[in-house]
This record gives C-alpha cells, sequence and structure tokens, in this order.
C-alpha cells in the first residue's frame, strides 16, 4: 500500500468511529502509522490521541504502552469549550 492509500485507508476508519493504534495498523500494511497520522493532520484533520498502557495477563504482569488515535467529533470540540 502507497502513502495515499494508506491515508484513504486510515481516514475511511476513523471516520467509521474507530480508534487505530499501531497493532491494528500493521496488521493492514501501515508500519508507520504515526507519519501517516501526521499526514492526515497537515490535511487538516482533527484526529486526537491519548496513551493507553496495558498489564499482561501471564504471571510476569509485563506492561506496554501504544497510543491509540480517533477522529474528533463535533461534540468532543464543544465540550471542551
Amino acid at each position: 500500500m502507497n502513502r495515499e492509500t494508506q491515508c484513504k485507508w486510515l481516514l475511511a476508519k476513523l471516520k467509521e468511529g474507530n480508534r487505530i493504534n499501531t497493532f491494528t495498523a500493521y496488521r493492514h500494511g501501515i508500519t508507520r502509522l504515526s507519519a501517516r497520522i501526521y499526514d492526515l493532520r497537515q490535511e487538516g484533520n482533527d484526529i486526537r490521541s491519548e496513551m493507553v498502557t496495558v498489564t499482561r495477563r501471564d504471571d510476569d504482569g509485563d506492561t506496554y504502552s501504544f497510543k491509540e488515535y480517533w477522529l474528533a467529533q463535533e461534540h468532543e470540540e464543544e465540550a471542551e469549550q
């Protein structure tokens, strides 16, 4: 998938209300998610993000963090004002 195709797919998923993270993007051939998010933001899309930390359920209890992205909705913008 080239950059333009990746951006189109990603924007479509975000417009559907999906949250996207590195793992989801990678399964769809997007290995540079933050670069594609940058591209979409440069086009004027209001994409929000937050760090998510997950603890494994095994004995080790390891944690890992990743960023999750979503497209801001109008009601989110109004709530912030």
